[in-house]
């Protein structure tokens, strides 16, 4: 496993990703500060969420969700003047909505991602005469459709209860 090309590269994207994160929220840290208080920068917090997306942890969507979700409430704290309170609740307001709305959504989607592939592994198959469906709708008797979409290869044998069917001598003789 330590030799492992796939799994070392994917480490090296997940810390990329994370550094990458880092950096943006100290960005946007640093632009809400900067920023005057009627400007929106909550919003930049939905990128960071949609970034995180990129990883293939949900957990880690959902952590930088919390910690946005706290920076945007924080930020709350240092003290706006008296006339632009309403309007920066405001705005925090709709910047946490957005982002939990996104997380929802991914998580959503993901969740339907999962289902479509669960779906692709199915294989039609007709109850009565066992022929398969394939991708164009086409209908094709098993050992047909098995030498044309993969390697395997049928070998013809008989189980016990068709043994017994076609030919009850050596049904017999078989016990």
């Amino acid at each position: 496993m330590g030799n492992d090309p796939i799994g070392k590269r994917t480490e090296a994207i997940q810390l990329l990703l994370a550094g990458l994160m880092t950096g943006l929220v100290l960005g946007i840290i640093i632009l809400d500060v900067v920023l005057p208080l009627d400007l929106a920068a909550g919003a930049f917090y939905v990128a960071l969420v949609m970034i995180s997306l990129l990883s293939p942890r949900f957990s880690f969507t959902l952590f930088v969700a919390a910690a946005c979700a706290v920076l945007l409430v924080l930020d709350l704290i240092h003290a706006p003047p008296e006339e632009m309170l309403p309007m920066m609740i405001a705005n925090r307001g709709l910047s946490l909505f957005a982002i939990w709305a996104t997380v929802i959504l991914a998580y959503l989607h993901k969740g339907a991602q999962q289902q479509i592939g669960l779906l692709q592994q199915l294989l039609p198959i007709c109850a009565g005469c066992k022929k398969i469906r394939d991708d164009q709708g086409n209908w094709y008797p098993v050992e047909d459709y098995l030498k044309t979409t993969s390697s395997l290869k049928t070998s013809p044998t008989n189980c016990p209860e068709c043994l017994k069917t076609w030919s009850p001598r050596a049904a017999g003789s078989a016990h």
